[in-house]
């Protein structure tokens, strides 16, 4: 059985990307949600280009949002209680807290050759390109 769930919690584990057989690229990683005594720790996989993204990004101790389909597995140790498995299949994950300081580092060279591109295309300064760009990517 499975069900529909949206959640955050903290990557406790660095993201592992796999191939699978079929050639698909798929992504795991735990998230702890809650806090202290009540904290459950769900293992979440995600598929294709969620997957690379996801390997790419996300990191230990990064906050994140996942949402996608809880399954619940029991098993049974040997000579131990049963224990419960609680694993998440993604079909959206967010990386939260990219924001000022926290955003990731970009690529400087790479923003060069785009301000210069957007320069040619609106025919003026980079300074004129810049503002010409935002505005298409808010419009968009």
């Amino acid at each position: 059985m499975s069900v529909e769930v949206a959640f955050t919690g903290v990557c406790c584990r660095e993201p592992e990307l796999k191939t699978a057989q079929s050639g698909k690229a798929f992504c795991t990683f735990t998230v702890g949600v809650g806090e202290g005594d009540g904290r459950q720790w769900i293992r979440v996989a995600c598929f294709e280009e969620t997957a690379e993204k996801v390997a790419r990004q996300l990191h230990k101790g990064q906050k994140t949002y996942c949402e996608g389909f809880l399954e619940i597995s029991l098993w049974e140790p040997e000579g131990k209680p049963p224990r419960i498995n609680l694993n998440c299949r993604a079909r959206r994950v967010e990386i939260l807290g990219q924001i000022g300081r926290n955003r990731p580092k970009q690529n400087h060279q790479r923003a060069d050759s785009e301000r210069q591109a957007n320069s040619a295309r609106y025919g003026g300064s980079s300074r004129s390109a810049d503002y010409y760009r935002r505005l298409d990517d808010w419009e968009h």
